[in-house]
């Protein structure tokens, strides 16, 4: 087999009831130099018997013992040949183009790091639930990862040799692989949405966005990582109120409200020289902000009391 251009991995775990389709996703795109490599990580159901029962020569198939979702990627990665690297979920589907959608991208865009793609949310019959669309910008992707991830796993497209520079999926459970990976490529390069549904992304009861008891903590611990890089003089209170934000409403003092404004301000001021990017950064910023309280909530008339508050010292803090 000739070195493919594209490298499709993914983890299994089991999955029995939708890898197959999984699967099939991937080996019917209209792009067909590729490989998948798919990794197995100690599934106790059928999953193995679906993937073994593929003859598809474009697969390659490990089977290793449970050691988690980033151990069964990194196993796959290393087996990689492809200039540019997909993931796939075993649970997910690739509509027919997305390949060579992003394939498309990366060959007109030299600079590109990695690229996701819009999703369809569906539940686990597959029936449309909602959508995913992220922001499609490097400027907004990059502000936003200091939040949250910004893009649907199974959609993801990355260059090799990026992976080179920063890593690969990190084992510490303290932070969500996917989240943690790509906002390391994004402080290396640049990044992007494409603007179509291309993927379908199965919502589960199953999934590990419902069964992983410490997320909140796992995104703060990203968030910490996110706003810390570049950064060794902010104070820790300042980090640690930015870091919560949107997933506790805290009650800070006037001055803390604008020592985290103007620690963000910076953020976004490194990220786009942009006037128009900084404007709709600094505004989205602001509704952020103002999840803090500066009065408790006791009624209608301490809330907007408390709205004006930080709107007048989010205001003389975008004036300094």
């Amino acid at each position: 087999m000739n070195t493919p251009s594209v490298s499709v991995i993914m983890p299994v775990y089991n999955a029995e009831a939708y890898v197959a389709e999984s699967i099939g996703s991937i080996l019917g795109q209209t792009h067909t130099d590729l490989e998948l490599i798919i990794v197995d990580d100690g599934s106790t159901d059928r999953s193995r018997d679906v993937v073994r029962s593929i003859t598809d020569p474009r697969v390659i198939h490990i089977e290793q013992a449970n050691k988690g979702v980033a151990a069964a990627l990194n196993t796959a990665l290393a087996l990689t040949k492809g200039a540019l690297i997909a993931r796939q979920d075993a649970d997910d589907v690739s509509l027919p183009t997305r390949l060579e959608r992003q394939l498309q991208r990366f060959r007109e865009e030299p600079e590109l790091a990695i690229c996701g793609t819009w999703a369809t949310i569906t539940d686990a019959t597959g029936e449309p639930t909602g959508a995913h669309e992220h922001p499609t910008d490097h400027a907004h992707i990059r502000y936003r990862l200091l939040f949250d991830s910004q893009f649907v796993s199974s959609s993801v497209m990355m260059r090799a040799s990026i992976l080179a520079e920063v890593g690969c999926f990190d084992t510490d459970q303290r932070v969500f692989e996917d989240y943690d990976l790509w906002s390391r490529i994004a402080r290396a390069g640049r990044t992007a949405n494409l603007p179509e549904h291309l993927v379908k992304y199965r919502v589960l009861h199953t999934g590990l966005s419902h069964t992983t008891h410490n997320a909140d903590e796992r995104v703060v611990e990203q968030r910490r990582r996110n706003l810390r890089h570049g950064d060794t003089t902010t104070e820790e209170r300042i980090v640690e109120l930015s870091a919560h934000t949107g997933i506790t409403h805290q009650h800070v003092n006037s001055a803390d409200l604008r020592a985290v404004h103007h620690f963000l301000l910076g953020h976004i001021d490194r990220l786009t020289r942009d006037g128009a990017e900084r404007r709709s950064l600094r505004a989205e910023l602001k509704q952020r902000l103002m999840g803090f309280h500066l009065v408790p909530h006791t009624g209608t008339v301490s809330s907007v009391l408390d709205r004006l508050s930080k709107e007048f010292v989010l205001c003389t803090t975008s004036l300094e």
